[in-house]
């Protein structure tokens, strides 16, 4: 029977996740997803997502391709027929069929991504899974100029964390930078793809350098050297935002 290539849309909670990522241990998106998949199709279902979020990481916008042989179901239906299987932290919003040589990652043309500060002198519990809390002033004038920076193709391993599997740290960021929204600053980030820890290490640094050290984030981004002393911002408050593709454009 011919099988349907569908790409689904995902959101979830990615406080309780090790990550995307199947691994040896730990709890992941990928995991609950494939199960949630495998049990509805009666067959091993196996998703390929955009891009792989790690630990703590959330997504209102995740994209996950895979193929089906269930005709039955309608479009419509699939998020709701999947979502019943699926933990309350993990949500199919959208379903698609794409191109029988449509690929979930390869063909991604941008991955936008938001990182949620919350300025405040006291810690919100109501946001603590969602948002870095942050007692220092910032300053968004001088944030905005760091952030420019980074914008254009660019190598950016000092802001990473390199693996083996990765052949260049090369990268091209479309656009990046901070703007309030309601109690929050928001880092809007989109590029074409992005390296481990990459976004969070911008924020990090970002924060750290803005008021004194601007001089040190350039040179940083100059040389690709990553200084030992450079903290990622936590995990908690970054989402991948959305995915785009051609056909969606």
């Amino acid at each position: 029977m011919h099988e349907r290539n569908l790409l689904l849309t995902l959101s979830y909670d990615g406080t309780e996740f090790s990550g995307w990522q199947v691994q040896a241990s730990g709890r992941t998106v990928q995991g609950v997803l494939e199960q949630a998949l495998s049990k509805r199709h009666g067959v091993r279902t196996t998703v390929i997502p955009a891009g792989r979020t790690d630990t703590g990481v959330h997504a209102v916008g995740q994209r996950a391709g895979f193929r089906s042989r269930i005709h039955s179901i309608p479009l419509q239906r699939y998020p709701a027929a999947i979502n019943s299987l699926l933990p309350r932290d993990v949500r199919v919003t959208a379903c698609a069929e794409v191109s029988e040589d449509f690929h979930a990652r390869y063909d991604a043309l941008s991955r936008e991504y938001r990182y949620y500060i919350l300025p405040a002198t006291l810690a919100d519990p109501c946001y603590d899974r969602y948002a870095w809390g942050l007692s220092q002033s910032l300053d968004l004038r001088r944030m905005n100029r760091l952030a420019g920076m980074v914008v254009g193709e660019h190598d950016y391993a000092g802001f990473a964390v390199r693996t083996a599997e990765v052949k260049s740290t090369v990268r091209r960021v479309i656009s990046a930078g901070f703007y309030p929204e309601g109690r929050f600053v928001v880092f809007r980030i989109v590029a074409t793809g992005f390296l481990w820890r990459m976004v969070r290490s911008l924020v990090g640094s970002i924060v750290t350098m803005h008021q004194e050290h601007s001089d040190l984030f350039g040179e940083i981004l100059r040389s690709g050297v990553r200084p030992l002393s450079l903290e990622s911002a936590p995990a908690r408050g970054l989402f991948l935002h959305r995915v785009r593709y051609e056909h969606e454009s």
